[in-house]
């Protein structure tokens, strides 16, 4: 026995006497070849023919028994420590020990599956077996036919482990109570059940009902029953897929399922996908169900028709004639915006098609073509119809159109309350709350006046309040007296700390814009510039 010490630094030398307060640790080392806990393995056959040895081995190891010599393998002490601590080291006694009803009870109490080692007398042995089938139900199939036509040893078998059921005899796999103890292990162990079993109408129902894709196991008869399918489909609307070819085509039976989920319209009948009354009412409940309608009725504008005014984007997937149909495209867009972007670039540089998209959905300005997105009357059309419900979804993606929403509103209300021929400052700013986070910037039109009174206009808020700036929050407040100061009323140009930002005027409207990132570390307010992808001064021209 060696004795040393853990000090901060690590394990002081062997020897060394342990530091006070330092906790003493003692480590066990072979010294010779007669330490009990020698490997048995790697002894000599002295040694694994030394009982004591061995006994204090297999105490610490069941199946060091393996190294025994062969008249301690059958020196039934021996082998009662060697099971009674590891089951299995009954693989290695001799065949006198594993014919010992005492050895063999021991072994399979400890672990079940020793069952497989013992000898087959005990095939017969109603006690050794249900000792063994507890633990490990499987082990029944080295069981003798007579127990494995014994109710008691098979539920408790299959209580255990349900597959264990494939072992029994015929009439318990044809037993209800056997079967059902069986499947609240795993419903798939009704694959073991008799053919008889799972052709029972009653039966399956039962079983369907707790778990509807048990209809995998029903005989053929009854995946062709009606009600038999219709009962799994309310469980599980999949279950579709393994009705028979008569029930695939049954339309009641497919609509039900589609009401779980419209892919199940993939496992209709091709007569059913291929009958346009039948695809009609799909597509009306679900446009996405066209993906799985035959190619010939994919192709028909009737049925793109409904199919788009039930989901515009169902755009996406059809035909490419369609995509450059302008009543479909149209009608999907009406139904949703989003859809715009699905049409062929023909439709997408259409002014008229474009203004009436979106007179119904702003946001559908990015989808349009390059010189479309790039016409001031285009954009500012788009701003005027953006609803705040499209500023709430939208808000990161079309932040430029916002801004000039934001400006129109903005110069709208400073008119309004201060008289249409005070001069107005019309100021776009971006904010953060963190500086290099992107996805937070947001734009703040903001209308100045005389003095610190001040319209502000925010994405995100329904209105436009205008208020003094001693009722403003304090980031709109210190930013109404930075702008105030770092500007002359009536300015033609302007800077911002020292960066440059173009004119636009309008008489008798001065339009300033400014475009420049507020940060906010928490501590202070920084004015930086920003660059938008496109200065709203080349898009924006505002009329009084």
């Amino acid at each position: 026995v060696c004795f040393g010490s853990i000090g901060s630094v690590g394990l002081a030398h062997p020897f060394q006497p342990p530091a006070r307060n330092h906790r003493v640790v003692a480590f066990i080392v072979p010294m010779s070849e007669d330490s009990p806990s020698d490997d048995l393995a790697k002894a000599s056959k002295e040694r694994q023919a030394d009982k004591e040895v061995v006994l204090e081995a297999v105490r610490r190891k069941g199946s060091a028994l393996e190294h025994a010599s062969k008249s301690l393998q059958a020196d039934k002490e021996v082998v009662l420590e060697a099971v009674r601590q590891e089951g299995l080291a009954l693989r290695y006694a001799s065949r006198q020990c594993q014919s010992d009803r005492e050895v063999v009870h021991a072994a399979v109490k400890q672990n079940g599956a020793a069952l497989q080692y013992a000898n087959s007398v005990f095939e017969d042995d109603k006690g050794i077996v249900l000792e063994a089938v507890r633990t490990h139900g499987n082990m029944v199939v080295f069981v003798s036919e007579e127990l494995r036509s014994d109710k008691e040893v098979v539920l408790a078998a299959v209580r255990q482990d349900g597959d264990a059921l494939q072992y029994a005899c015929l009439e318990l796999r044809s037993d209800r109570q056997v079967v059902a103890e069986a499947m609240k292990d795993t419903w798939y162990t009704l694959g073991h059940a008799s053919e008889e079993l799972r052709g029972d109408k009653q039966f399956m129902l039962e079983v369907i009902e707790k778990e509807a894709r048990t209809l995998e196991f029903a005989s053929d008869e009854l995946r062709g029953d009606r009600d038999v399918l219709a009962k799994a489909i309310s469980g599980d609307c999949f279950a579709l897929e393994l009705a028979s070819e008569e029930l695939r085509a049954d339309k009641e039976l497919v609509f039900q399922a589609m009401k779980g989920s419209w892919h199940t319209l993939q496992f209709a009948s091709p007569e059913l996908r291929g009958d346009k009354k039948f695809i009609l009412e799909a597509v009306s409940e679900e446009g996405y169900a066209l993906d799985y309608a035959s190619e010939e009725l994919q192709a028909d504008r009737d049925v793109m028709l409904a199919a788009v005014r039930q989901d515009g984007t169902v755009l996406s997937i059809a035909p490419e004639k369609f995509k450059d149909d302008k009543e479909v495209v149209l009608e999907a867009a009406k139904q949703h915006g989003i859809a715009f972007e699905y049409a062929s670039e023909a439709l997408r540089a259409d002014r008229e098609v474009l203004l009436e998209v979106l007179e119904e959905f702003a946001p559908a300005w990015k989808y349009a073509d390059d010189e479309l997105q790039a016409d001031k009357d285009i954009l500012l059309f788009a701003a005027r119809h953006l609803r705040d419900d499209q500023r709430y979804e939208f808000a990161d993606e079309f932040q430029a159109l916002m801004a000039v929403a934001d400006c129109e509103q903005a110069c709208a209300s400073a008119l309004a309350l201060e008289g249409q021929e005070a001069p107005v400052l019309l100021i776009t700013l971006t904010l953060s709350t963190s500086p290099d986070d992107g996805s937070q910037h947001f734009q703040a039109a903001v209308s100045l006046m005389s003095g610190l009174s001040f319209a502000c206009s925010i994405p995100n808020c329904s209105s436009t309040d205008h208020l003094g700036a001693d009722r403003q929050g304090p980031i709109l407040s210190d930013l109404a007296k930075m702008v105030v100061e770092a500007l002359p009323k009536h300015a033609k140009d302007t800077c911002v700390q020292g960066n440059s930002r173009r004119v636009r005027k309008a008489a008798p409207i001065e339009h300033v814009f400014i475009n420049f990132a507020l940060s906010d570390d928490g501590d202070n307010v920084a004015v930086t510039p920003w660059d938008w992808e496109r200065p709203l001064a080349d898009f924006l021209f505002v009329s009084r």
